[in-house]
């Protein structure tokens, strides 16, 4: 119950008779730390299925001290809530941008207080050698012509989050370098600690703004945005910096918000207007509870997204401070414009509708995006998690 309470963000509403006795039970085992006695593993995983055992001070100064008299010595539960975190704060995250706009600062701290998403495994990564094999093999084509140099490569993961999108690369591309960016500290330490302890030393971790990242003078061969531009005030001026980075033949992937498949979450938003609510986990709660409770239909589609089963998951998904949401007539006039050229989908959802058709339309819908959006006015949940493709800079 500890750990899935660790991986929900403690989402999960509780009496106060329970409230009250986890605050029992606190005082308890602080005195057992402070006095030197046995301590009751019962009594610490009940608080750990309450409340962040990381955020308690005398479990955290006490598992800090056990740690470094025998690190073997630690509970691997204690380990996952406390320890890490521990780890997390003392690891040094280089900065190569400045953080100044408004809206880039609302995005962090948002970040910086929910890490996105908490994780712990990745499935087992298939690697390719170079960058030009890895994106065919994604977007579902044999092969693609590729203008890049033979010079190795260099990979760019725009919007890093806690690491599993970068360290899925690194292990796909292991002869590939691999930097990953974040506006927010809290999620680039996660991603390093997790980086360290898989042996990946072919990803590297550092701050920055998307919209300062014009300003440098390195060219990336691939450059991965997934889930990020919609989160900026402007998502082409987003667009249009990781651009001016990427090599001439070089690929994009990006991953952007589907106005058709959000439209349950957008009717959450509509009672989030409504609510009084901030992103504290009281209120997350609250309005979660609310919506469940709801009699409006559009809300149901919304318990069959995993993400609102955690309260980071459940903040990003309903309660972010800033999103933007797109047609695919928006992405092809925004790829027009930035001379970007489609290259496919990624996302198994769309793979699956081309299996569907004989190979030959199958091979001709691939990159035409104005079937594509035919398809989702037809069917506007192809895209439920987020349109996911691959372009290249013409």
């Amino acid at each position: 119950m500890a750990q899935h309470s660790f991986r929900t963000e403690y989402i999960w509403d509780e009496t106060q008779a329970e409230a009250d006795a986890v605050e029992k039970l606190i005082t308890q085992v602080t005195a057992q730390i402070e006095t030197g006695a046995d301590i009751s593993a019962l009594a610490l995983f009940l608080i750990g299925a309450y409340r962040p055992l990381y955020a308690i001070n005398a479990i955290r100064n006490w598992v800090k001290a056990l740690s470094r008299r025998d690190l073997d010595a630690v509970d691997p539960t204690l380990r996952r809530h406390v320890l890490n975190r521990l780890i997390e704060d003392d690891i040094q995250i280089d900065a190569l941008t400045p953080v100044t706009s408004d809206s880039s600062k609302n995005v962090q701290s948002q970040y910086e207080e929910n890490p996105y998403p908490r994780w712990d495994h990745l499935p087992e990564a298939t690697r390719f050698d170079t960058v030009s094999a890895y994106v065919a093999s994604v977007v579902g084509q044999h092969s693609l012509a590729s203008d890049l140099s033979a010079r190795p490569a260099k990979v760019l993961i725009a919007g890093s989050g806690t690491g599993a999108h970068p360290i899925s690369v690194a292990q796909t591309l292991p002869n590939v370098a691999v930097l990953a960016i974040d506006l927010s500290r809290a999620s680039l330490a996660y991603a390093s600690r997790e980086a360290t302890a898989r042996g990946i030393g072919n990803v590297a971790f550092a701050q920055a703004d998307i919209l300062k990242l014009s300003d440098s003078d390195v060219a990336f061969d691939l450059i991965e945005s997934v889930g990020v531009l919609h989160h900026l005030q402007e998502p082409e001026a987003g667009l249009q910096a990781l651009v001016k980075i990427l090599k001439p033949g070089g690929y994009l992937r990006l991953a952007l918000y589907s106005k058709a498949a959000r439209h349950a979450v957008n009717a959450a938003r509509s009672h989030l207007s409504e609510a009084t609510t901030s992103p504290n986990l009281t209120d997350i709660r609250a309005f979660r509870r609310r919506l469940m409770q709801s009699d409006d239909d559009a809300l149901a589609p919304l318990q069959s997204i995993p993400d609102f089963y955690a309260a980071s998951e459940f903040r990003d998904l309903v309660m972010h401070v800033q999103e933007h949401q797109f047609t695919l007539k928006d992405i092809d006039a925004m790829l027009r414009r930035n001379r970007l050229k489609f290259l496919g989908f990624s996302s198994p959802s769309a793979h699956a509708v081309l299996r569907e058709m004989p190979p030959r339309m199958a091979q001709r819908r691939m990159r035409d995006l104005k079937a594509w959006d035919k398809h989702e006015r037809r069917h506007p949940d192809t895209f439920l998690r987020m349109y996911d493709f691959f372009c290249v800079k013409r």
